[in-house]
């Protein structure tokens, strides 16, 4: 999962491959953007792929942004796997990402049963 995000800092954006920058939301701050973050990017298990649904829908701003995700999600797609291999070769170099490993890890310990 990807979080669609309303405050990141603009700095952050400028960072190649770390984000997909979206129109401001009705949430979004000056010196903010609104964003894909792909740096808080998460697996989640098959069992609650279906629990998170939440859209706070309040106004134009925010009916575009879907759109926009709609309509470039062959593009989001590409820039997502370009963060993967920034991620797998330069993770040190990466700040405030999620730790994807540990999360593999955990899941799969969790689908064989195991507690962590």
């Amino acid at each position: 999962m990807i979080p669609w995000r309303s405050n990141v800092p603009t700095a952050v954006g400028k960072q190649k491959n770390l984000v997909y920058k979206l129109p401001p939301t009705t949430h979004t701050k000056k010196g903010h953007i609104a964003c894909l973050d792909f740096r808080k990017s998460v697996i989640v298990p098959k069992n609650f792929r279906n629990a998170y649904k939440k859209f706070n829908e309040v106004d134009d701003r925010d009916n575009k942004s879907i759109l926009i995700i709609e309509k470039n999600l062959d593009k989001i797609i590409k820039a997502f796997k370009l963060y993967l291999k920034q991620y797998v070769y330069d993770k040190n170099k990466i700040d405030f990402s999620v730790d994807l490993d540990r999360i593999i890890n955990i899941t799969k310990d969790k689908e064989r049963g195991n507690r962590f």
